[in-house]
């Protein structure tokens, strides 16, 4: 992907990993690549990688203890989804924080 220049590939694949990563109970591993994800989502404005990204490395910044960090990328992704106009993940993300 890098040879290519195709970051958003790049972005989708390293959250494939994460997830590989958080089932099989990895989540350090999963959290760093959740992190370079988000980045790379956050770079590109791919607002559907920001709200589903988001909403993994804002529960594991919670879980980490970043908690103010957290709740921020909850809340973007929160709003991301309100954009995309998905309210039933919107609201997932309320009961998420409401527990946090």
């Amino acid at each position: 992907y890098e040879e290519l220049g195709d970051q958003r590939s790049r972005a989708v694949t390293l959250g494939d990993i994460a997830q590989i990563s958080l089932n099989q109970g990895d989540i350090e591993n999963a959290f760093e690549y959740l992190k370079e994800s988000y980045e790379i989502c956050l770079q590109l404005g791919a607002l559907d990688g920001i709200c589903f990204i988001g909403l993994q490395l804002g529960q594991l910044l919670c879980y980490f203890n970043q908690t103010e960090e957290g709740l921020a990328i909850l809340k973007r992704s929160k709003e991301g989804f309100i954009q995309l106009q998905q309210p039933q993940m919107a609201q997932q993300i309320d009961e998420i924080m409401k527990d946090i």
